[in-house]
């Protein structure tokens, strides 16, 4: 599922790629894919599932004290590099057009709602459409400003 894997990325781009931080990384994707699967053969919608796996899974800080993890990338500026940090320019620089999608469709959503409702003639289908645009909107905008204060963090490390 592609929101638990973005969830999963977004958690552990603070920590450095290596074997062991991977490692882990796979075994919680496993678990987690597990824990929704469960969920939905128990009778949640996608959604509702999600939710409960994501907030199962806890912060960062308790993930990294669970499994020994630390943040060596950003605790040791000589481990770090321009390198890195041209990487993750390039991540960001692939996520903006994806958040622009993003924005687009919930504004369709927006904008769509009250003729969709009409034709369904049920006002739950509006707040469902007018939900899913503020989610997306959350998301994405949320994720740009996960990018920009790592990207200033890392470029203050380089200084």
């Amino acid at each position: 599922m592609r929101q638990i894997d973005d969830y999963i990325e977004a958690m552990f781009a603070v920590l450095p790629k290596d074997k062991d931080v991977e490692e882990t990384k796979q075994r919680i994707l496993e678990h987690m894919y597990e824990k929704f699967e469960a969920m939905q053969a128990e009778g949640m919608n996608e959604n509702e599932a999600l939710g409960a796996v994501i907030s199962e899974f806890g912060s960062i800080d308790e993930m990294k004290h669970t499994f020994g993890l630390s943040e060596t990338t950003l605790e040791n500026p000589s481990d770090f590099s321009h390198d890195a940090l041209e990487q993750l320019l390039q991540q960001y620089e692939a996520f903006i057009p994806k958040q622009r999608k993003a924005i687009a469709i919930s504004v369709v959503l927006f904008i769509m709602s009250p003729f969709v409702t009409s034709f369904f003639d049920d006002p739950i289908v509006m707040f469902g459409m007018i939900a899913a645009g503020v989610g997306l909107l959350i998301y994405y905008i949320g994720r740009k400003h996960d990018f920009q204060k790592l990207i200033q963090e890392r470029k203050n490390l380089l200084r």
